[in-house]
C-alpha cells in the first residue's frame, strides 16, 4: 500500500463535524478524535479505525507541481484544491483512504493513488476504501506466519 494519497476538489475545506458525518453516512468505522481542531492548513488527524489508533497527516499541496511530477497522468482538469495524505502503518493506511475518499465525495472531487497511478471517482473510490478495510486483516495474518 502506498504511503501517500491525494485528494483534488474545488471549494473550501470542510469542518471536522461535516467530514465525520460523511464518513458515518458511508458506514465506515472511522472516528476522528473530538479534541482536535482542523483547518485547511492541515496537520495530524487523530483517529480510531474500529478500536485501533489510526492517525495520519494531511496538508495542502500544489496541484500544478503534482501534474509536473506525474506528467503521464490525466487528472481530467485543473483542480483548485489539493491535499496530500500521509501515513506509516496499515491501520493508518485504511484510515487515510477512508478520510480521503469521503473528503473527495463531499466536494465532488477525485482521489489520486500515486502508487498504482489511479484516479478514483465516486463509487469506485468508495469500493477501494472498502477493499482496503477487508484486505488489512489478511495482510496482518500473512505477516504473523
Amino acid at each position: 500500500m502506498s504511503m501517500d494519497l491525494y485528494v483534488f476538489y474545488d471549494g473550501q475545506f470542510p469542518n471536522l463535524i461535516e467530514w465525520q458525518k460523511t464518513i458515518d453516512g458511508f458506514g465506515f468505522d472511522l472516528k476522528f478524535s473530538r479534541d482536535q481542531i482542523l483547518i485547511g492548513e492541515g496537520g495530524l488527524i487523530k483517529a480510531k479505525w474500529k478500536t485501533r489508533d489510526a492517525s495520519f497527516e494531511f496538508r495542502p499541496c500544489d496541484f500544478d507541481k503534482l501534474t509536473e511530477t506525474y506528467d503521464d497522468i490525466d487528472f481530467g482538469r485543473r483542480w483548485s484544491t489539493a491535499y496530500a495524505f500521509y501515513w506509516s502503518g496499515l491501520p493508518e493506511c485504511v484510515a487515510a483512504y477512508i478520510a480521503a475518499v469521503t473528503l473527495a465525495q463531499m466536494r465532488d472531487g477525485v482521489v489520486f493513488d500515486p502508487q498504482d497511478s489511479l484516479i478514483l471517482r465516486d463509487q469506485e473510490a468508495i469500493r477501494m476504501a472498502r477493499e482496503n478495510e477487508l484486505l488489512l486483516p489478511k495482510i496482518e495474518a500473512s505477516l504473523r506466519h
